[in-house]
């Protein structure tokens, strides 16, 4: 009951302080390269990696930078090293939103965003996480960088960047059981999809075959449900970080991983008996008398049987193959960190879940310990997929999730910014991809996949005159921004709150 409380108490909090990321929140745009006077500027972030380190003292003669295969002209190059870690009494949070989103589009600011999958961690995970994140985050964060930490309860427009590290320490510690992977918790749209797996004909609950196993349904349609959530959202939050800044932005996502799921007809069989119940009133008359049923899917069947049918009919596979492109066109980049470690067990331990048995006498029912480490595998690969796709790191089937965050924290140490203006000049809104070749030979690079054309439109409304604001509506905006400013004072809640390319040796 305590820590319910506590969590309780926390999620209070944050939502009140996330009140006013939302009050200085703007819609973002799709991620568009920067524009100056009629020319298109193109910034590339390049990391060249050997040995497990960033290559450094390489010139802009090493590098060759191709836009949809023709080659371009590098006007700009920069290298970057981060700084080393400066005391937090020096560091200075951004007063508003607005403001830390326009931090966030310079390439000189690293931009790192901590993504807590909360349905997809269970509370052991959420625990052993918490001190390397802290550890790793201090490592990492130089004077410049920014970070916020964006959580599966939340909109991803609600993500505030931030610099100071102190208050998040003090929060990661004190409300840890964030984790409610396994949990019996269960939220009132899970709930309702209870009625619809118990049997209108005998009031027990149904079971099903799930991959050789025999499970309760509801426990496999709440697996569906929660997955196609968590996809759900990020989505949103790939669409959202894809308008903040050309360079990378470092996404450290935590979660033990995802099944994807696809269509399995099987699922459906049992639900017909729903149909029988489509017309049944709860209360009401038939055949001239009055009834009363007591039956908990009375007048629910047809409900019941089109969320049903949506769940089995999920495709997470195709799904997630295409938020990962999507995400790679936008430089995002994922670092997956699995934080429950080495584990032999995937089912939570108060669930059902017994071998089916075949109906060939000659075959073998399938072995339940056989199927949790299946269960494993498919999320672990799916972790990797998701880092080798975008350029990132996966720290997964490892106890050491120190080791696995310090190899990203390497990763990220030092980076080269490329500038050259397109010799497209065709203003069509177009995706554009971008190539990068390293005339040097035994390294591996991970850069910037490509970017997204500005339309007419688009640059018309770009050269616009500006509107002149009148003297009183600016002081209420300037009021409005002191009184975000405040809130940033106390901001640590809402930082933790507050929110298909492979790379090749020598060329991405």
């Amino acid at each position: 009951m305590r820590q319910s409380k506590t969590v309780t108490a926390f999620l209070v909090l944050t939502a009140a302080v996330s009140l006013a990321a939302r009050q200085s929140s703007t819609s973002q745009p799709q991620q568009r390269p920067t524009f100056r006077s009629g020319t298109n500027l193109v910034l590339v972030d390049v990391y060249p990696m050997k040995d497990g380190r960033i290559l450094q003292n390489l010139e802009q003669t090493d590098f060759e930078v191709f836009e949809d295969g023709k080659p371009q002209k590098v006007e700009n190059f920069q290298f970057i090293k981060v700084e080393g870690r400066a005391p937090e009494a020096e560091k200075r949070d951004p007063n508003t939103q607005e403001e830390g989103n326009e931090l966030a589009a310079d390439p000189k600011n690293r931009v790192f965003v901590v993504y807590l999958d909360t349905k997809g961690v269970s509370i052991e995970g959420a625990y052993r996480s918490r001190r390397p994140l802290v550890e790793m985050l201090n490592r990492i964060m130089a004077p410049n960088d920014l970070f916020g930490v964006v959580t599966t309860e939340m909109a991803p427009a609600q993500l505030v960047l931030g610099r100071k590290l102190l208050t998040t320490e003090d929060m990661l510690a004190r409300y840890w059981p964030w984790g409610q992977r396994g949990s019996i918790m269960r939220t009132q749209e899970e709930q309702n999809l209870n009625q619809c797996t118990i049997s209108p004909t005998t009031n027990k609950e149904m079971y099903v075959d799930d991959r050789g196993i025999q499970r309760r349904m509801i426990d496999v349609m709440i697996d569906r449900l929660r997955e196609d959530k968590a996809l759900e959202h990020l989505e949103s939050t790939i669409t959202y970080m894809s308008g903040l800044r050309q360079t990378r932005t470092a996404l450290i996502v935590f979660t033990e991983g995802w099944l994807l799921f696809q269509t399995d007809l099987g699922l459906l069989t049992p639900l017909q008996v729903f149909k029988s119940y489509d017309n049944t009133p709860a209360i009401g008359t038939a055949n001239g008398r009055p009834i009363i049923s007591t039956s908990a899917q009375a007048g629910s069947g047809a409900a019941c049987l089109r969320e049903m049918t949506r769940l089995a009919m999920l495709d997470n596979r195709t799904r997630y193959n295409d938020l990962l492109r999507r995400a790679a066109r936008a430089n995002v980049v994922f670092y997956p960190v699995n934080p429950i470690g080495l584990t032999m067990f995937d089912y939570p331990i108060w669930q059902d879940a017994t071998p089916t048995m075949p109906t060939d006498p000659n075959q073998e029912p399938k072995m339940l310990l056989v199927e949790q480490l299946n269960r494993i595998k498919d999320r672990a690969d799916g972790l990797l997929q998701a880092a080798e796709t975008t350029g990132g790191i996966a720290v997964v089937n490892t106890n050491k999730i120190e080791s696995g965050l310090d190899r990203i924290a390497a990763q990220l140490e030092a980076y080269y910014v490329l500038g050259y203006y397109s010799t497209n000049q065709a203003f069509d809104g177009r995706y554009r991809q971008i190539s990068v070749k390293l005339k040097v030979p035994g390294v591996q690079i991970s850069a910037r996949k490509g970017y997204t054309a500005p339309t007419k439109a688009e640059m018309a409304a770009m050269d616009a005159p500006k509107v002149v604001v009148a003297p009183e509506v600016a002081a209420a905006e300037t009021a409005k921004a002191d009184a975000l400013g405040m809130l940033s004072r106390i901001r640590g809640s809402a930082e933790l709150y507050g929110a298909g390319v492979q790379t090749k040796t020598g060329e991405v």
